[in-house]
């Protein structure tokens, strides 16, 4: 269906009688308001076109998605030239297909959106927003789901700044920059403004220059917070495991109550490994572990539930493991995510399992020993591991010393 070009200010709808329907294409139409259930009956349209229209006000107020909640087969939505300037969480929490979402020229600020749950999200286009820096949310979505995909950005141009409070952003993209398709075309503002415009093809001397300033202030502000960083950093990782487990055991206590043959564990071992390291996982280990020995591993790319945060999605899957195998590696210990795993992993085996050995590494390479940080060197004196090895016989005494564990 296309109605580009004619005039339709307001769509309250529902849309009836078209069912089948998979093209729609509403592109200029002077569009200001939809109704919340205007695409209720198109539960198989896979491309919804609505650029150049004026529905930005109308998208900020759709803070329980319903809009879009029934397009589970939504495959492509191109949402440019709307005049958007914030977009809530959970505006497309209905579209768990969707694989190119289009979003260029707009007003965005931030994004904030919720984006996790996009398992076959392959393109996202940010470009000619308003956008100086990315928030952590956006960034930890999009590296989670390059652990399962190849997911592509587009950011330019858009007035992003490198200072201080941004060099979180900085590290982000030097790591991801072969996911973001026009990087070499990016720039930043030094300083307030545009006074100092420089391009991130130089990103590394960015950072360099911008360490030595920051840090010279730095220190004043770690001095002063010092004492109260230290205390948080003891407990932080207890705080967050008690929280998500027992949110987890109050719902499972809802749903379940009276049916205790039930089994506590769903999976033999949670699989925790960094998105460099998945071709190991995805070819070896499923073939070994499931195939071959009949085990059922939990994955994050394979096995999370849509519509839950990743916080809880890591903490549930442990928490129903009889086991989590640490895939270790020098790409393991650079990601957020998979030290966050790690960390919920070692507090269930603390105060879930009273000490049990629920940690098992695998060393992918040695010399992620020589930079790991003291907490991961901990674990590795006091839990066994075991180093992949080259050789063919090797790897065939390597895997039956992994089902030994489960046997």
């Amino acid at each position: 269906m296309d109605i580009s070009g004619n005039k339709a200010s307001k769509i309250i709808g529902p849309i009836i009688g078209l069912t089948r329907l998979k093209f729609v294409n509403m592109s200029q139409i002077q569009c200001f308001e939809l109704g919340s259930f205007v695409f209720s009956h198109l539960e198989q349209l896979e491309f919804l076109d609505m650029n150049g229209n004026d529905l930005g006000g109308m998208l900020q107020n759709e803070h329980d998605g319903s809009l879009f909640s029934f397009l589970h087969n939504l495959k492509v939505l191109n949402l440019s030239t709307n005049g958007i300037n914030h977009l809530p969480e959970k505006i497309f929490t209905g579209l768990t297909s969707l694989e190119t979402l289009v979003l260029r020229r707009n007003s965005l600020k931030e994004i904030k959106t919720d984006l996790f749950f996009m398992q076959n999200l392959s393109f996202i286009d940010l470009s000619e927003n308003s956008l100086s820096e990315l928030s952590v949310s956006f960034m930890n979505d999009i590296e989670f789901l390059s652990r399962s995909k190849k997911v592509s950005l587009s950011l330019h141009p858009n007035p992003l700044r490198c200072a201080c409070d941004t060099m979180k952003m900085l590290y982000w993209l030097k790591r991801m920059k072969s996911f973001i398709k026009d990087f070499n075309y990016l720039t930043c503002s030094l300083y307030e403004g545009n006074a100092n415009v420089k391009g991130l093809s130089d990103l590394e001397v960015i950072i360099i220059t911008l360490e030595k300033e920051c840090n010279s202030y730095l220190w004043l502000i770690f001095g002063t917070l010092s004492l109260i960083i230290f205390v948080s950093a003891i407990h932080r990782w207890k705080i967050r495991y008690f929280f998500y487990i027992s949110r987890n055991k109050y719902k499972m206590f809802k749903r379940y109550t009276g049916d205790a043959h039930l089994s506590r564990f769903r999976y033999d071992a949670f699989v925790s490994y960094s998105d460099e390291n998945k071709e190991f996982v995805l070819d070896e280990m499923i073939r070994e572990l499931e195939e071959v020995s009949q085990l059922r591993l939990c994955l994050s790319g394979r096995d999370f539930r849509p519509g839950v945060s990743i916080a809880e999605n890591i903490t549930r899957s442990i928490n129903k493991s009889k086991k989590t195998i640490v895939i270790m590696s020098v790409d393991y210990l650079l990601s957020y995510w998979c030290m966050y795993e790690l960390n919920m992993a070692r507090m269930e085996s603390l105060y879930s399992r009273s000490d049990q050995d629920v940690l098992m590494m695998i060393v992918l390479e040695k010399v992620a020993f020589q930079n790991a940080p003291h907490v991961v060197l901990e674990l590795i004196n006091n839990n066994s591991f075991l180093e992949y090895p080259d050789d063919q016989h090797g790897k065939i005494l390597f895997w039956e010393k992994i089902r030994e564990t489960f046997a």
